[in-house]
């Protein structure tokens, strides 16, 4: 499969006299996320890449024959672009000041891949005549939807997409919750009351 390099992006937005807030706009893709594309700091997901790709191609741009797009892995042995592959990841390393911070995510991302396969091996709860008991198979899917959630970020943070912070939500305290993010960053980082997220086992 062939990629929309950074430096093909950016020729092509610059050859049709584009801004980037224009670009952002017309493809729906974060100006932020963009802007870092074109400097080789973030990984583009591939469906972002076809459609960038397509909304030149659109607009009448074409890469020259010496520019044709490249595959990840000319990507990846250019000397321009900080990116590597670790453990199948497409790692932006600029985020990350050692190759062990970025493995330690690493870690933690398989590791809940391996807690979500055993939470969802898990029987449901039924009721007394043995129908479904609703609100305890919703219960018993909320830590592994969190969980999913948690893999999700991960990914974003590897790819550059995400800055690493430290949460300061707290379901104990709700002056610190005040959007749904806020909720799903309490769950994600566990600073919640057990009523929200079930103890496996």
């Amino acid at each position: 499969m062939n990629y929309l390099t950074p430096d093909q992006a950016a020729m092509a937005r610059e050859a049709l006299n584009l801004s980037q807030a224009r670009v952002a706009k017309d493809t729906g893709i974060n100006r932020a996320y963009l802007s870092q594309f074109e400097g080789s700091k973030l990984v583009l997901e591939d469906h972002l890449l076809k459609r960038l790709q397509e909304y030149y191609a659109g607009l009448g741009w074409k890469p020259s024959p010496e520019v044709s797009t490249a595959s990840v892995k000319q990507l990846l042995d250019s000397d321009k672009h900080n990116l590597t592959i670790m453990d199948g990841f497409v790692v932006a390393m600029e985020s990350f000041s050692s190759d062990a911070e970025a493995e330690v995510l690493l870690d933690e991302y398989y590791g809940i891949g391996e807690e979500i396969v055993e939470l969802k091996q898990q029987e449901l709860k039924r009721g007394f005549f043995g129908g479904l008991d609703e609100s305890e198979a919703l219960n018993d899917s909320v830590r592994p939807l969190v969980l999913m959630g948690r893999q999700c970020e991960i990914k974003q943070i590897l790819q550059g997409q995400l800055e690493p912070g430290e949460s300061v939500v707290n379901l104990n305290d709700s002056s610190t919750v005040q959007t749904v993010g806020d909720f799903i960053e309490a769950l994600l980082q566990g600073r919640c009351p057990d009523r929200f997220i079930p103890i496996s086992g």
